[in-house]
């Protein structure tokens, strides 16, 4: 696993223990996908990518 989508899905585990809800769960598996998508498009040899920070932030900041 790519280190960009560990550290994502890192911060996804955490978000989803604070807030184990079916509808968190599907916004934070949606926010995944995105990043998994994102690490794919990048060039093997080009590790600058990072997550958004927006991925798996708490709504209220």
């Amino acid at each position: 696993m790519p280190p960009e989508l560990r550290d994502a899905f890192h911060r996804a585990v955490l978000e989803f223990f604070r807030d184990p809800t079916g509808r968190h769960l599907d916004v934070l598996l949606r926010q995944l996908k995105t990043v998994r998508t994102q690490v794919a498009e990048d060039p093997a040899d080009d590790r600058s990518f990072r997550p958004p920070e927006d991925v798996c932030a708490s709504p209220d900041g």
